[in-house]
């Protein structure tokens, strides 16, 4: 049996949905919490840049460190309209798949993931780029959160077998 269940959860502190005045240095920042958890479900965290005028990728970027994740950028410096878009994932137990062809249940590992995105505007009259005011307790949004439920139930794993 795992000792530890709860709820993992990611969220992207920074950028918002706002318009920024350009900087040198632009910072991309996920929160985890509970990361504790992480190991339990192989949490991965990806995201992309993406320029609004053209839609080209200008920045990619994934990490499996849930302890520690940010990323500064240099390509702000000029007005325009980006779209961050990221994707979590993460593994967990099914006990009910099929496995072979005379159906008997076994367990395996599945692969889960979800995807979000955002705008973000750089414009000459635009806010200053404040981590500590964006991520304030009470300016954090809910509608980025990806909640996982961390259980502490494990699967048995047959002699010789592979999940």
């Amino acid at each position: 049996m795992a000792h530890a269940s709860g709820v993992l959860e990611t969220d992207l502190l920074f950028p918002r949905n706002k318009t920024y005045a350009p900087t040198e240095w632009f910072p991309v920042v996920f929160g985890v919490q509970n990361p504790e958890l992480a190991p339990h479900v192989d949490l991965d965290i990806s995201f992309t840049i993406q320029n609004a005028n053209n839609m080209s990728d200008i920045i990619n970027n994934t990490n499996k460190n849930p302890y520690y994740f940010y990323a500064y950028f240099s390509d702000f410096r000029t007005r325009g309209r980006w779209r961050v878009a990221w994707n979590v994932h993460w593994k967990s137990c099914n006990e009910f798949a099929l496995f072979n062809t005379s159906m008997l249940p076994r367990a395996r590992m599945i692969t889960n993931f979800t995807g979000w995105s955002t705008w973000f505007t750089i414009e000459e009259d635009g806010a200053p780029a404040d981590i500590v005011a964006d991520t304030a307790r009470d300016s954090c949004p809910d509608e980025f959160a990806v909640p996982i439920i961390v259980t502490n139930h494990t699967i048995r794993v047959p002699a010789g077998g592979m999940i």
